[in-house]
């Protein structure tokens, strides 16, 4: 070994052009064995382990041969236990030993009576010498056997043991990993929350500040103007509302809601020029940007126009069916209106689908997400929240819009992102009407707990 490892100083010696009397250490730092473990492509931990088999192997390799040799001497005692006592006088030498071979067999037929009984219990001792050694061997052959089948074992498990603890480590890794994600996300939004919170009370105390000495601003000049173009919207919804900081409340982070559109975006593959109505604080509008498509936002609320403005995103002060009935027939590639139809009035919101359908490019899609009056849940949960809110759109009242605007396709959509966790347990019993009863619970399940939003995905 300690030849190996003076080959390796050497072999670094030249490799990095330092002197080999650093005790084995290379460059850096690294002892040789770390080295070779880098030149052999594995761990120190590796090589020390193979080398721990190694040497137990070996160790192994040792014993089993001295009891294979332990084993051969057995024999070899057994097979010369029995000494006769007429054993072959033979001699080599023709007259002479004749003669002494003689004098021999006389000598011992006549001290025959005083040794044959001394050599019978000889060989009476020597078999059960060679029967005890045999007995020996055999019980150490069964007990080496029991030994290595247990070291085995116990290998196994200190292997298994090692694995799961392992495992239990990486487990509580990943999911500390996981917290420590969670708790900055959830700082980065209450940061977020509270710079937009910040952004909103100063153009709003400014706004405040300015209202009485300054003439109307152009932006709010075209929203009024906006306003007054839609059929019975009042002057200001929103006039006792901070909407913006409202929305930040009740309508869930910005990431949040970019992840839960993110499953529209199949639908707008190959569009150009989309139109988002409501767009509110851009979260779609950053999605259409990030991969590459030409989108404009158009709001009504000044903040939220502002706020995307911010972002560097195209967006207009102006009201919804006005913008649509400024562009140009057969122009656009997609129209999208989320949580939109549930604050227009009848009227304004079969106006919006005939326009979308007059300006939309022919394979062009219109896309209105909005709360599913079919789950219970809705009214219990946010409908209600929104002061802004007039009333609910059926799925099928949409789905008729949108059939009698002229689409040629309309799908409905109930999104999984706005279904509740939550499931009625079935019951799990003998009885005849078991399955009818379980299905019962499963509609009850999906009017309670089921999508709280559906989306029309309208093509032209």
């Amino acid at each position: 070994m300690k030849n190996t490892e003076q080959e390796m100083a050497d072999i670094l010696s030249v490799l990095t052009g330092q002197p080999a009397g650093f005790a084995g250490q290379g460059a850096s730092g690294k002892t040789t064995q770390q080295v070779a473990a880098v030149l052999l492509g594995k761990t120190v931990e590796e090589m020390e382990q193979e080398q721990q088999n190694e040497e137990s192997n070996e160790s192994s390799s040792h014993f089993s041969v001295a009891i294979q040799q332990a084993a051969e001497q057995a024999e070899d005692v057994a097979r010369g236990q029995s000494v006769p006592y007429y054993a072959p006088l033979g001699n080599s030498k023709r007259f002479l030993g004749r003669l002494l071979t003689g004098l021999r067999r006389l000598t011992r037929r006549f001290l025959e009576f005083i040794f044959a009984p001394i050599l019978e219990r000889q060989n009476v001792f020597n078999a059960a010498v060679a029967r005890a050694t045999a007995a020996n061997v055999k019980a150490i052959e069964i007990t080496a056997a029991k030994l290595q089948e247990q070291c085995r074992l116990e290998v196994e498990q200190a292997e298994q043991r090692t694995q799961q603890a392992l495992a239990l480590a990486a487990q509580h890794t990943q999911q500390e990993l996981a917290g420590e994600k969670a708790e900055r996300q959830a700082m980065q939004d209450r940061v977020e929350r509270g710079y937009i919170q910040i952004n909103n009370n100063m153009m709003r105390y400014l706004t405040k500040g300015f209202a009485t000495a300054a003439p109307a601003t152009a932006s709010q000049q075209a929203a009024e103007k906006a306003v007054e173009n839609t059929p019975g919207q009042e002057l200001d919804t929103y006039v006792d509302i901070d909407y913006l900081a409202f929305e930040n409340a009740f309508r869930g982070s910005e990431e949040s809601i970019r992840k839960s559109q993110e499953v529209y975006l199949p639908y707008l593959a190959g569009k150009q020029k989309v139109v988002d109505i409501g767009c509110g604080r851009g979260e779609f509008l950053e999605l259409l940007r990030d991969k590459g498509v030409e989108a404009t936002g158009v709001d009504t609320y000044p903040l939220f126009v502002d706020l995307c403005k911010e972002k560097g995103l195209n967006v207009e002060l102006m009201d919804g069916l006005a913008y649509l009935n400024s562009l140009e027939d057969n122009s656009v590639g997609a129209i999208t209106a989320f949580q939109v139809a549930e604050h227009l009035p009848n009227n304004a919101l079969v106006k919006m689908v005939e326009l979308a359908y007059q300006k939309l490019e022919i394979g062009g899609v219109l896309i209105m997400e909005t709360p599913n009056p079919t789950n219970l849940s809705t009214f219990t949960n946010a409908f209600y929240v929104d002061p802004s809110h007039t009333k609910p759109v059926h799925p099928a009242t949409m789905a008729y819009y949108t059939d009698m605007a002229g689409f040629r396709q309309t799908k409905t959509v109930f999104t999984e992102n706005s279904r509740s966790d939550y499931r009625l347990p079935l019951l799990n019993a003998e009885a005849e009407n078991l399955e009818e009863f379980n299905n019962g619970i499963n509609i009850l399940t999906e009017k309670l707990f089921g999508s709280q939003d559906y989306a029309i995905i309208a093509t032209k």
